[in-house]
This record gives C-alpha cells, structure tokens and sequence, in this order.
C-alpha cells in the first residue's frame, strides 16, 4: 500500500513539473515572437546593403548582356558570307536576322512567364544555355534553312536573357542603387557592341564565317559557365511563393558577403508594409 502510494505521487508530481515546463517553454516561444521585427522586403535590401556580392551579380548580369549584344549584332556582318556561299536572295538575306528578332519576341514571352512559376535562378542559366547551344550550331549548318532555325533558338534564348537577366539583379539592389545600377548594366552593352566590332575586323578577314560565329559565342559559353556556380535564388521570388524563411537565408547570406550584420532569426519578413501600421517591433 505505502509503496502504490509512494508511486502514485511520484507520478502526480512528474505530471505537475511536465506542464510547468510545457506552459514555460510556450511563454517563452511567444516572448521570442513578440520580439521579432515585421520589416518589408524593401527594408531588408537596405539592411543588406550594396556590396561584393552585388558587384560580382552585377558582372555576371551585365556580361549577359554584353552576349546579348553580341549575339544581335554580329549577324550584319555573317549575312555577307553566307550570301557569297549559298547566293542568297536579298529577301534571304533579310530573314536571317528577322529570324532572331522574332525568337526574341516569343522568348520573351515564354521565359518571362517561366521566371514567375518556376523562379529566376533556372531562367537565369537556362536561356543562356540555350542561346549558345544554337549559336554553335549555327556554325556547322550545312544549308540557310538550318541557319534559320539555329537563329530562331538563339533569338529565343536572348529573350529570356532579356526578360530576366535585369530583374534577377535589380532584386537584388536596395532601391536607391537601381538607378546607378541600370547604368551600370547598359555599359556592358557598349562592351558588346566594342567586341563585335573587334572580332569582326580581326577574325572575319582571315578565318571563316565558321570560326567567325564560334569567336562571337564564346562569350557566352564561358559566362554559361560562371553562372552556373551562381547558386542563389531571388529572395523576392521566394517572398511571393510564401517561403519567408528561404529568403531571409539568401539575404543572410548575401549581407555575409557584404560584411553587414542581419539577424535573420530576429526578423518577420512581408512583402509590402501592412495597411495602417509601421513595422512593427515589440518586446518584454
């Protein structure tokens, strides 16, 4: 009897101490979320800062577009070339840059859409991919009409360059760098423009129209490569598919390489600032 006793108040106190526990650790958790900040992803971007991290994004991004430019402008002086070899029409000659503009315009339209269901980083890398794979295959096409079709996949490449290259790196920049920061990226257009003209008057005169294309996409072969090491998603895109916490990784991660402090475990982040309410900030 003295010993069922014994057990049974044994057993009512580990009962007892069990819910202190429970209900201490619950005041705790609630305390620890109080004292959170609610900050907008804007904000966030401003406590990260602008930095290393930006400035590679910022080559990597503006090289894109430096390929892009190559890729558009190179084709004034191959059609030439290909004219004398394959004695093309002027409407011929004339269809193998439309082509690339109309791959462009449909690239756009399917990448653009692709970035918002499936994220940046795979646009990011995917259209670069395709763009170059076509563009070296461009240069061992046998007849106009492969040319053609090679064109056609390299002008749909460039338009998920286009659509997404810009808004993978301005996502990356607190608001008050964009505007710099567009600068910074149309300069490697003029990079492009410089290179086409280089290689143009270097390569073509003693090399053929083969080796000629080869040269202008190698640019983006190598940047291929160099994006392909970029393993960062865009915070904002992880923001609107609802993983918060995703996002406050990558920013912790970028603030790092800026040598910025953000404490990621102490923060709530939204999208847009409540209606009616600063960011809020409380604790006990």
């Amino acid at each position: 009897g003295i010993n069922a006793e014994f057990t049974s108040l044994a057993d009512a106190v580990f009962v007892l101490m069990s819910s202190h526990v429970l209900v201490r650790d619950s005041l705790d958790l609630e305390v620890w979320q109080k004292c959170k900040r609610k900050i907008t992803y804007e904000q966030a971007l401003d406590e990260v800062g602008f930095g290393r991290f930006q400035y590679v994004l910022l080559v990597i991004a503006g090289l894109g577009y430096a390929a892009d430019t190559v890729e558009m402008m190179f084709v004034s002086f191959l059609i030439p070339c290909l004219a004398d070899e394959w004695q093309l029409s002027k409407l011929a000659q004339g269809f193998v840059g439309s082509t690339t503009t109309i791959g462009t315009l449909f690239g756009a339209l399917v990448w653009g859409s692709l970035g918002d269901l499936f994220g940046r980083r795979i646009v990011f890398i995917a259209s670069l991919a395709v763009s170059t794979i076509f563009g070296f295959l461009s240069a061992v096409a046998m007849n106009i009409y492969f040319i053609y079709c090679c064109r056609f996949f390299v002008g749909f490449g460039l338009g998920g360059s286009m659509a997404v290259d810009f808004i993978m790196f301005l996502e990356f920049c607190p608001s008050k760098s964009r505007g710099v920061c567009m600068m910074g990226l149309t300069f490697f257009g003029i990079l492009g423009v410089v290179y086409t003209a280089i290689t143009s008057m270097v390569a073509l005169p003693v090399v053929s129209w083969r080796w000629y294309i080869c040269c202008c996409v190698l640019p983006s072969l190598l940047l291929l490569l160099a994006r392909l090491q970029f393993m960062y998603e865009s915070p904002r895109y992880l923001l609107m598919k609802g993983e918060s916490q995703k996002a406050l990784q990558v920013l912790s991660s970028v603030a790092t390489r800026n040598h910025r402090v953000f404490e990621s475990n102490r923060i709530v982040l939204v999208m847009h600032r409540p209606q009616g309410g600063a960011s809020s900030s409380s604790s006990s």
